[in-house]
């Protein structure tokens, strides 16, 4: 998501037990991640001002544990959204 502002995250999930785990570019392509941190549900999940931003501006994608945190047990990713142009300053979903 080089060049992109992070703007907001929404919920995600436990990490599918069938999904490599810590790699990002893998753990995006698992069907239920896919699912769960899609621009529909993420669109959904907007609230206050990001509501007014046309969904076509946002780009959805996951965030997955460091290595590290993997290693220690953490099993659990984050959908999280980017807007070109925009500095981060608070979440706009829930």
């Amino acid at each position: 998501m080089r060049g992109n502002a992070l703007v907001g995250d929404v919920r995600g999930g436990p990490i599918p037990k069938d999904a490599d785990a810590y790699v990002q570019q893998d753990l995006a392509k698992h069907p239920t991640v896919k699912r769960v941190c899609s621009r529909t549900v993420l669109m959904a999940s907007r609230v206050g001002t990001a509501r007014t931003i046309a969904a076509a501006r946002w780009t959805a994608d996951v965030m997955p544990p460091s290595h590290a945190r993997y290693e220690d047990g953490v099993r659990y990713y984050r959908c999280i959204a980017s807007l070109n142009g925009q500095e981060p300053r608070r979440s706009f979903f829930h």
